[in-house]
């Protein structure tokens, strides 16, 4: 098991880790994959669209593939400031309460004694640990990133307009040039002509490709990755 749960962490992205894998990934140390379905194969247990709307299936123009195939840039996270403030208090009411039990009946004040460790030295801030600042510190190298929250209200038109307002004032680097070739498709072409035999058109076909150079494309990085 713990060898099937280090597979998961390696292999399976964040978005697809709340269902069970431990049956699939069992029988992927013991089996090798169907070497003509390696697309279906990868696109086992793809998040169910339960809206309608968050993963929308649409075929991809080169490769016949479902779009929600890919890892959508969606996480669920709690909401920070309320995880933040749960954590507060869950670790000043234990405080507060071993004071009360154990040290309030010996006279000493345990948010004294936490001032005492957590605050300045005595002696100055160079002639000692500082903790709060410490926390500060790493609080502040905690950079801020930007999140779109959906709610019942949000509409499509706040997501766009919210991923154009990050785009523009985060400056992130714009990609260019051509996109890269699906490395799993290119592996799939190398399968069908290499160890199957099939011909250019038939691997066209069975990706609906209109035109068939992108066979000879594909194939020749599909061959790089069987290299061993």
């Amino acid at each position: 098991m713990s060898q099937v749960l280090a597979l998961r962490e390696e292999v399976v992205p964040q978005a697809y880790r709340e269902e069970n894998w431990t049956k699939f990934l069992s029988a992927c140390l013991i089996y090798d994959p169907p070497d003509t379905k390696l697309l279906e194969f990868a696109a086992y247990d793809d998040p169910v669209d339960t809206t309608g709307n968050l993963a929308t299936s649409a075929a991809d123009s080169t490769t016949n593939r479902s779009s929600n195939t890919s890892v959508l840039p969606i996480e669920r996270i709690p909401d920070p400031a309320r995880l933040r403030d749960d954590t507060l208090w869950y670790y000043r009411t234990a405080i507060d309460e071993i004071g009360k039990r154990f040290l309030e009946p010996l006279g000493r004040d345990i948010w004294k004694m936490f001032n005492t460790v957590t605050g300045p030295p005595l002696g100055g801030e160079k002639e000692g640990r500082w903790l709060s600042g410490e926390y500060h510190e790493r609080v502040e190298d905690n950079k801020p990133r930007p999140y779109i929250f959906v709610e019942e209200i949000t509409s499509r038109k706040d997501v766009e307009e919210a991923f154009r307002l990050i785009k523009a004032s985060e400056r992130y680097p714009t990609r260019e040039g051509r996109p890269r070739r699906d490395r799993l498709v290119a592996l799939q072409c190398a399968v069908f002509h290499d160890h199957h035999g099939w011909t250019y058109e038939q691997v066209a076909s069975h990706f609906g490709w209109v035109d068939h150079t992108l066979v000879s494309k594909y194939l020749r990085d599909g061959r790089r990755l069987l290299e061993p």
